[in-house]
This record gives C-alpha cells, sequence and structure tokens, in this order.
C-alpha cells in the first residue's frame, strides 16, 4: 500500500508588540542643559530563523532640552515715530513622529540588534519674546509660551541605533542602546528675513522595554 508523502505546514512566525523608550540627551554646546527623550510606539516582527529577526516599528517621541535653537526676526514699521519688533522664539520642546526598522541576532536570552530610522518634527513648543524700540513709547518686551511657527525647518531626521537586549520573561524584554544621529535640524531662510540656528547632540544613550502582544517570535 502506497502511503502519502508527508505534508510540511510551514510556520510563519510574525509577532505584534508594543515598545516604550527613554533616553537621556547630553549637552550639545556649552550653556545649553542637558535634555530627555521619551517614546512609545507598535511595532511588527517577523523571524528569518530561530535566531534571526526583522522588526518595523513606528509611533510618538518627544524631546525635551538638550538641544540649541532659535529662530530670530526683525520687523521695522517706517512711520511717525518708526518703531522696530524683535522676535526670538526659543523651544524647549520637540514632538517628534518616528519609524525604525530592526535587525535582531538572539543568542538565548540576549538579543543584540542594529536599527535605521527617521524623525519626521510636526511641532515644537516654547518661548515667544518681543523686544519692541519705539521713538515715542520707549522700549518694551512681552514673552508668552506657545506652538511655534516651523517654517524652513528641517523636519526629516536620519538615525540609526545599536542596543543589547535581555528577554526577561516570555513576553517582555529590556534593551539598551545609543542612537546616533546623520542629519542636522538648522535651516536658513534670508528670503522672509529670519533664520533657524538649531543644533542636536549627535549621539544619546536609551533604554527600551518591549512587550510582546500577538504572535510567535
Amino acid at each position: 500500500q502506497q502511503h502519502a508523502a508527508p505534508v510540511i505546514a510551514k510556520r510563519f512566525p510574525i509577532a505584534v508588540y508594543a515598545e516604550a523608550a527613554a533616553g537621556y540627551v547630553p549637552s550639545p554646546a556649552r550653556l545649553v542643559s542637558s535634555g530627555t527623550s521619551i517614546r512609545a510606539g507598535v511595532g511588527l516582527g517577523y523571524g528569518l530563523s530561530s535566531r534571526l529577526q526583522v522588526s518595523i516599528s513606528g509611533g510618538y517621541m518627544l524631546q525635551k532640552n538638550g538641544f540649541e535653537f532659535q529662530k530670530t526676526s526683525t520687523s521695522n514699521f517706517p512711520s511717525f515715530g518708526a518703531r522696530s519688533d524683535f522676535h526670538t522664539l526659543t523651544p524647549d520642546k520637540l514632538h517628534f513622529m518616528y519609524t525604525r526598522a530592526g535587525l535582531h541576532q538572539r543568542f538565548h536570552r540576549h538579543i543584540f540588534s542594529l536599527f535605521g530610522g527617521t524623525q519626521y518634527l510636526y511641532g515644537a513648543q516654547g518661548n515667544i519674546v518681543i523686544q519692541t524700540q519705539d521713538q515715542l513709547a520707549g522700549e518694551s518686551e512681552t514673552s508668552k509660551y506657545a506652538w511655534l511657527n516651523l517654517d524652513s525647518m528641517k523636519r526629516l531626521l536620519w538615525n540609526a541605533e545599536a542596543t543589547y537586549g535581555y528577554q526577561i520573561t516570555p513576553r517582555l524584554s529590556a534593551h539598551a542602546g545609543i542612537r546616533y544621529y546623520f542629519s542636522e535640524i538648522s535651516s536658513e531662510d534670508t528670503l522672509e528675513g529670519y533664520y533657524w540656528d538649531g543644533k542636536l547632540t549627535s549621539a544619546s544613550p536609551f533604554l527600551t522595554l518591549n512587550y510582546h502582544l500577538y504572535g510567535k517570535r
């Protein structure tokens, strides 16, 4: 009696996970305070083999301080009693949407990873200071905390990350790493009469927690 050849079902180990990270941002220049960053998102992982995986994730990232960043402009009003306004915009919080793709090598509970990613700057908060010089009224200054106009900014940043992770439980892993930026954030727009002067720290350490939500590793 002839028996049919056994059929081996292929398994595609796809996993969904949540990630949350906190980082320290060293000062990029003298007299500039260091900062912190937080990140939260979701990702999709795929197992190429029992030890090698790839992943892609995305979400929201907030950076507070840790950058040198300012926008200035001058407005002149040549009328009776000429007046000049000097505007200074100084952010202290940057809001990003991020994406990252990674390659992971596992050795038992140890995980070594390399990532490439992007960050899109969609918002900044900070102080707006207006200094007014008026021939009749003299000098005055006003300030307020608000969302800032980011026209002409270089909003897309490229980075790379290297991390070491440890599988704490079947669902939870912790990863420590460093992020390196390949692009700057400053931009000039002399036609509009103002310029941004910005600088980010090129490298910063961070700690990430990944929680397995669904699927196979």
